[in-house]
């Protein structure tokens, strides 16, 4: 007499109730199968020999498409009904398809702090910024439109397109382009949305500006105590951004100028910086006065809240490549800034309509949140009125003089 046993052991039964397991993007399972095989036993002794019974259902919240079970409420393959499927950047949510956000980021792209050993020198290395990377060109000097997206940092821990909605509200008249990230979630509105409008002004500016800046203007200054060269992994490895005044005479760029510090800038401590792999990595964020060169020799100063810096030190410790500067500027600040560097690109910027035409599009490409304590944030619900900026630079080695006084320069408006 052939039997049939509904156990669990083995050999006697096995019982296979595989559940379907419906993941992110639609994936689907056979249906459930319920197998009952043989004993095991030999022919004739009245055991069960066969090759078993296999019994094919769906559990009651699920429903049967082409052969497998499906969760109607949450398959993008069959959302709503069997063979719906939802199209690309959309999920299926209680049994519709619904526009699907890009998955934050999280950090900022930096590599971590190694939390250790400690520098095995205590030598401060002062390193001067000697060329400006603004988004026009790639760090070989080949222009392209794209080149902003290898500046700056995820700053808000996102990574959005132009259909994000987990952002701040843009100023009336924004593209939405303006909330579109570079790869990995970088932000640096000021690369891809205002220096196009810079070069509409001045298509030479950011030659102008560093050939101002090799000539010997004022640059910023990274001093770092107890940094490694390539390779290199230590932390805590601490540092300052300070402002150096304008040189007697152009620099010679080779590790041996002196130069002398701002006595009247504001500097920036990197208490937590480390050196990660040869990388070394500035924070905590803090406000600083940096020097764009853009306009005339000795223009003013823009008020930045540096998000972070990084660098690449030489294995003499004498340069720095791959330089990166994340920040943020209220657009209300930027204005104001170049307020006072317009006449100097064109006098007819000093009054009428035109400059009040490119301030109103310095507005629309806010893309982020700044509060008055300089906290960044890029909430939806709150409108954006700050923007990103990312920053290319190199560095040279340079010996720190006297300190001396720098006065701001008069605005060439009337």
């Amino acid at each position: 007499m052939r039997r049939t046993q509904l156990v669990f052991s083995v050999p006697l039964g096995i019982v296979f109730l595989t559940r379907l397991l419906v993941a992110c993007g639609g994936a689907t399972t056979p249906a459930q199968p319920i197998v009952v095989l043989g004993d095991g036993g030999s022919s004739g002794d009245g055991s069960d020999d066969g090759p078993g019974i296999v019994v094919t259902q769906c559990s009651a919240d699920e429903a049967m498409c082409n052969g497998s079970c499906v969760d109607l409420t949450s398959d993008s393959h069959h959302c709503g009904t069997c063979g719906t499927v939802c199209g690309t950047n959309s999920s299926c949510t209680n049994g519709t398809c619904s526009a699907q956000e890009v998955p934050d980021a999280g950090t900022m792209g930096l590599p971590p702090d190694p939390g250790g050993p400690a520098p095995t020198s205590m030598a401060t290395t002062n390193l001067a910024i000697s060329k400006l990377y603004y988004g026009d060109t790639d760090r070989s000097g080949n222009p392209g439109m794209n080149a902003w997206q290898s500046y700056g940092l995820n700053i808000d821990g996102k990574d959005t397109t132009a259909s994000s909605t987990h952002v701040c509200t843009l100023v009336a008249g924004s593209s939405k382009q303006v909330q579109v990230d570079g790869p990995g979630g970088i932000d640096n509105s000021f690369g891809e949305n205002i220096v196009p409008i810079l070069s509409t002004l001045n298509a030479s500016f950011s030659a102008q500006g560093n050939a101002s800046l090799t000539g010997g203007d004022s640059t910023s200054v990274f001093s770092i105590t107890g940094l490694g060269g390539p390779g290199s992994t230590f932390s805590p490895v601490p540092g300052t951004m300070s402002r150096l005044a304008p040189a007697a005479t152009p620099p010679q760029w080779q590790g041996n100028d002196l130069r002398n510090p701002d006595v009247n800038a504001l500097m920036l401590s990197f208490s937590s910086g480390y050196e990660n792999g040869g990388v070394w990595v500035g924070s905590p964020p803090g406000s600083f006065a940096f020097d764009l060169h853009i306009g005339a020799t000795g223009s003013p100063t823009l008020p930045m809240q540096v998000i972070a810096a990084t660098l690449q030190p030489s294995s003499s410790l004498g340069s720095a490549t791959q330089g990166n500067l994340a920040a943020v500027v209220t657009a209300n600040a930027f204005i104001n800034w170049l307020q006072q560097i317009a006449g100097a690109i064109t006098t007819s910027l000093c009054s009428g309509s035109a400059f009040q035409s490119i301030a109103q599009q310095i507005q629309q490409t806010s893309d982020i949140v700044m509060d008055a304590q300089g906290n960044v944030s890029n909430s939806a619900g709150t409108t954006c009125n700050a923007i990103s900026v990312g920053l290319g630079f190199d560095a040279v080695a340079v010996q720190l003089g006297t300190p001396v006084a720098v006065t701001t320069p008069m605005n060439p408006c009337p």
